[in-house]
C-alpha cells in the first residue's frame, strides 16, 4: 500500500512535467508568431472523406508513407492540448525534423483512428473544432466569416510550408463540409475512401457498443441524423453510413467529379502500390509535384468487420435497403 507523501510526490512530479512541457510550447508560440509565413497554401490541400471505419486512416498512413506530403502530427496536438491554440509551423518543422522526410505512417496499424508516435499522422480533430467552432455536424458556405477561413488557410499554408510539401489530412466529418472547404481553398481536393456499407455500419457498431468513448457517437454526423438517439444503435449506424454517402454525392456534384478520387479500402488492401500511383496521377493534375516512394507496401486482408448477432445485422440490412428505395 503506497504512503500518501509518495502519491503527492508523484502528482508534484506529474505537474512539473506538465508545465515544463507547456512552457516549452509556450516558447514556440512565440517563436511562431514572429514566422512570416503564406497566407495560403500554394497547393491544393488534400482531404482524404468518408464513414468513420471505412479505412481513412489506412488511406492516411498509405499516402503519409509514400507520397512526400504535410499533415497534422501527434505531437502538433500536444502542443493544442498545453496552450489550446494550434502552432502548426513550429511542431511540424520540429516532426519532420525527427521524422525524416518521410514518415513510416504507423505501418498498417492503428485504434481506431489514432497512430501510435509522437510524429505520426493524426486527424487533428479538436484543432478543426477550435478553428471550425463546431464538432461533427454539417457546414455550409457561408456559415464561417473571412477572419476565421483566414485562419483556416494559414494554418494549412504553414504546415505545407514547415514539410514542403502538400498539405493532406483525413477526417470524417469533412465529408459534410466540401463545399465550404472549396470555398475556403479554392480549390480543394479530396480522396473519398469507399468500403461496403454493411462492412461499415458493422464496424462502426462494434465501436459504439465495446468503446465507452464512443458509446453515443463516432465520427460525422449528418444532418439526418441529429434526432436519431431513439433508434435502436444498429439502425443509427446504418442511418450514419447510408447518410454520409448521400452528402458525399452531392457535395461532389456541386464543386467538380474531377475535385474528387474515389479509392475503394479492399483495392488499397489488394495493391496498395498501385493504387498510390493512381492517387499520384490525379494530384499531378492538379500540379502537385507528387511522386511515389520506391518503399514496399505489403498487401494487407482486408477487414470484413466482426460477426454480429443474426438479428442486429439482419435489422442494419433492411435498414440500408430501406434507404436506398
Amino acid at each position: 500500500m503506497g504512503h500518501p507523501w509518495l502519491a503527492k510526490l508523484s502528482s508534484k512530479r506529474a505537474a512539473a512535467v506538465h508545465l515544463s512541457k507547456g512552457a516549452a510550447f509556450r516558447v514556440l508560440e512565440r517563436l511562431e508568431r514572429s514566422i512570416d509565413t503564406r497566407d495560403r497554401p500554394k497547393f491544393p490541400p488534400v482531404f482524404i472523406i468518408g464513414a468513420p471505419r471505412s479505412g481513412t486512416t489506412l488511406t492516411m498512413q498509405h499516402i503519409v508513407r509514400n507520397v512526400r506530403c504535410g499533415y497534422f502530427t501527434n505531437f502538433s496536438m500536444r502542443a493544442f492540448s498545453h496552450i489550446r491554440r494550434p502552432i502548426p509551423y513550429t511542431t511540424s518543422i520540429i516532426a519532420r525534423y525527427f521524422s525524416g522526410p518521410m514518415s513510416k505512417g504507423g505501418g498498417a496499424t492503428n485504434s481506431y483512428g489514432h497512430v501510435a508516435g509522437a510524429f505520426e499522422p493524426t486527424d487533428g480533430g479538436p484543432i478543426w473544432q477550435y478553428l471550425f467552432g463546431q464538432p461533427f455536424v454539417p457546414m455550409a458556405p457561408g456559415d464561417l466569416e473571412s477572419e476565421a477561413q483566414s485562419r483556416i488557410r494559414n494554418l494549412v499554408a504553414a504546415t505545407e510550408s514547415a514539410f514542403g510539401a502538400q498539405f493532406v489530412n483525413k477526417m470524417s466529418v469533412l465529408s459534410l463540409r466540401m463545399r465550404l472547404l472549396f470555398e475556403i481553398f479554392g480549390p480543394a481536393l479530396f480522396i473519398w475512401v469507399r468500403r461496403p456499407n454493411i462492412d461499415v455500419a458493422r464496424s462502426i457498431y462494434v465501436a459504439r457498443t465495446t468503446q465507452p468513448k464512443y458509446r453515443k457517437w463516432i465520427g460525422a454526423r449528418p444532418a439526418e441524423c441529429l434526432y436519431d438517439e431513439t433508434l435502436p444503435v444498429e439502425e443509427q449506424v446504418a442511418r450514419q453510413v447510408h447518410f454520409i454517402e448521400q452528402n458525399i454525392v452531392k457535395e461532389r456534384e456541386a464543386i467538380g467529379p474531377g475535385h474528387v478520387h474515389e479509392l475503394w479500402y479492399h483495392d488499397l488492401c489488394a495493391n496498395p502500390k498501385l493504387e498510390m500511383d493512381r492517387v499520384v496521377r490525379w494530384l499531378r493534375r492538379f500540379g502537385a509535384p507528387a511522386t511515389v516512394r520506391d518503399c514496399s507496401n505489403p498487401t494487407l486482408r482486408a477487414s470484413q468487420g466482426k460477426k454480429l448477432d443474426h438479428d442486429i445485422h439482419q435489422h442494419m440490412v433492411d435498414t440500408l435497403a430501406d434507404l436506398q428505395v
